[in-house]
């Protein structure tokens, strides 16, 4: 039995070894958007709109009596698009002391590090299952190559002794046979 790859084997097809790598990677990942969470944002804000003005919402007619550019039609107003605004800016935010993104971060360095150490515990213990299986099988190996030694070795026997009661040796009774038989 090559051991190195039986054990690479149950490492790798172990179901809630592959759950709890999961779980790790997840919580790593966490690490991350926490460590984000304490840096300072600097963000790009931009804002782009269109305005409809008008008595009516939909009119086939613009003029509307007041203004020269004729708001009487909202769709319309809107459909020529002079009615347009715009702002670009930068938005920076950093909360002061940054307790909660710490106590955050923390709390999922310490679920990170109880996770890993899970996992490596459950490995552990499949590499001694697997050693205490493999022990077993072979024993049981050990155990049934004896035993088949054993009747290999009856056999003889009772060849050996049914063929000095047959060839009429002095000691071979049919008791001794039969004994051998027995055996």
């Amino acid at each position: 039995v090559n051991w190195e790859m039986s054990l690479s084997e149950a490492l790798t097809k172990r179901v809630e070894l592959r759950r709890q790598k999961w779980q790790v990677k997840s919580l790593e990942l966490q690490r991350i958007a926490a460590q984000n969470a304490c840096n300072p944002q600097l963000n790009l804000v931009s804002n782009y709109q269109l305005n409809g003005f008008g008595d009516t919402l939909l009119s086939q007619q613009n003029a509307d009596g007041v203004t020269a550019d004729g708001f009487h039609s909202a769709y319309g107003s809107l459909t020529r698009g002079d009615q347009s605004s715009w702002t670009v800016g930068l938005q920076f935010a950093m909360p002061v002391g940054l307790r909660a993104a710490r106590a955050q971060l923390h709390n999922t360095e310490l679920q990170l590090v109880k996770a890993r150490t899970a996992l490596s515990a459950q490995e552990l213990d499949i590499s001694h299952e697997l050693a205490e299986a493999i022990q077993r099988v072979d024993v049981a190996y050990m155990t049934a190559r004896t035993n088949f030694d054993r009747r290999v070795a009856s056999e003889r026997r009772v060849e050996a002794t049914q063929a000095e009661y047959n060839a009429g040796v002095r000691d071979a009774t049919l008791d001794l046979v039969l004994r051998a038989q027995a055996s």
